[in-house]
């Protein structure tokens, strides 16, 4: 009884101060309106992101900032006066309120504010000494410290840049991920979506990723020709698309985001006329315990003011590059639009046109062909990737002999078990015995 009474004295005790206005404001502030479900009125919680609410849990708002039940009940059936209704789409505005008006509607704003303030009196000279050693020169290092300002500094209504970026390098630990970490720390969770493969590109949703500032690829694997290609392609050149994303329908959609593309291999699929993608490597130089020391001495000045400084830095930059032409072209970029089509990889297309799926080879199988076209060193395997190989990590025991660094075709899948031949599974549950190809004898 006396837990009644308690509850009883709070609905009926209001506080001299407040007023319906007041508390009008309040629930303006805190809710918007999504919709009905039948009769009954959603709504949504901006503080905690709640839908589903209905008047029961506005109600209790009311209470609890000190009205009575009468007076709260006398301001819910007016509510729909000052409640904002969004619409179902959200909007991408960096800078704008939660809620922000658009052609007369209401958007809920996909874009929060982070939580790093930039500090101009701090020097962010490591990280621009970062970039520099990772790119390997002064100039790639501005041209993407120009990229990140601009999208830093940029109004919600300015175009993106149709520039894309693909930073590689075949050694472990050298701070691509890092990177990434960086963006989202600077820019807020919200303006950057990191996603572990490229291939998540062509799921049904994927124009929900290109609605932020950033988007974040990592294992970058990308074929020329192929659709994802195609996709990428599209997607960095265009700032909307229309989509028929999974569970809604189909609409015009914003695609504000410039992709960003992690990998350890050269690209293979950079057109010899391609104005869109930057290309470099990414390396440090530094391995053993001397990349371990500047890589903690470095990540402790990142989480000790070093990301705010980026901030300041992005935020006062002066932007030399004109990020609207074409993109900066290094001698990166220039090898991937050598590898992408030359009579190397056409001549290794075209002998493995006709060669069963289930064959694996050795990079001196194809000893002509390089001698032919003076292919030398590392070159090899980026052509044989080129051509539609993929290497085999780890000894397989083909006749007796056990091998390392063979290849085999992309499309099809190397099955090994103690005791048992090498089978290449060629189809789901389809499988034939891996055979060894033998360039002198043919097959």
């Amino acid at each position: 009884m006396a837990q009644d009474a308690t509850v009883t004295l709070k609905f009926t005790t209001v506080n001299s101060d407040l007023n319906a206005g007041t508390l009008s404001r309040t629930l303006q502030e805190k809710f918007v309106y999504t919709g009905q479900q039948g009769s009954q009125s959603n709504y949504l919680d901006l503080e905690t992101m709640t839908s589903r609410l209905t008047k029961q849990h506005l109600v209790h708002t009311l209470l609890d900032a000190g009205a009575d039940w009468a007076l709260a009940k006398d301001i819910l059936r007016r509510c729909d006066q000052y409640i904002r209704p969004v619409a179902e789409k959200r909007l991408y505005r960096p800078g704008a309120d939660q809620i922000v008006l658009h052609g007369g509607l209401y958007f809920l704003n996909l874009w929060q504010q982070p939580k790093v303030v930039p500090d101009c009196d701090v020097s962010a000279e490591p990280f621009v000494n970062h970039l520099v050693m990772a790119l390997g020169s002064e100039e790639k290092a501005d041209y993407l410290l120009d990229a990140l300002a601009l999208r830093f500094q940029m109004s919600a209504e300015t175009a993106k840049p149709h520039i894309a970026f693909y930073l590689y390098g075949e050694a472990q630990g050298q701070g691509k991920s890092l990177l990434a970490k960086t963006i989202r720390q600077v820019f807020g969770d919200s303006a950057i979506r990191i996603v572990p493969s490229a291939d998540k590109l062509k799921s049904m949703s994927a124009v929900d990723m290109w609605r932020r500032t950033w988007l974040v690829t990592e294992e970058t694997e990308v074929k020329r020709g192929s659709e994802l290609y195609d996709t990428i392609k599209s997607y960095t050149g265009m700032d909307r698309t229309e989509s028929d994303r999974k569970n809604t329908h189909f609409d015009t959609y914003e695609i504000p985001a410039q992709l960003i593309m992690l990998s350890n291999n050269v690209p293979s699929f950079i057109e010899h006329n391609d104005r869109r993608f930057f290309v470099s490597q990414w390396d440090t130089g530094l391995r053993g315990d001397e990349k371990k020391a500047y890589f903690d001495d470095y990540i402790s000045w990142l989480e000790s003011g070093g990301y705010e400084a980026i901030a300041g830095l992005l935020q006062t930059r002066s932007i030399a590059n004109d990020m609207y032409r074409e993109a900066l072209i290094t001698k990166e970029k220039l090898q991937a639009q050598n590898l992408a089509s030359d009579e190397c990889t056409d001549a290794l297309k075209a002998l493995l046109r006709y060669i069963p799926k289930n064959t694996l080879f050795l990079p001196k199988d194809f000893y002509e062909i390089w001698e032919e076209h003076n292919v030398k060193g590392n070159q090899k395997k980026h052509k044989l990737a080129a051509a539609g190989l993929k290497k085999i990590t780890g000894r397989v025991q083909i006749e007796k002999e056990r091998l390392t660094g063979l290849w085999m075709f992309e499309e099809v899948e190397l099955v090994t078990e103690k005791g048992h031949v090498p089978r290449v599974e060629l189809q789901t549950e389809q499988f034939v015995d891996a055979i060894r190809y033998d360039p002198h004898v043919g097959l």
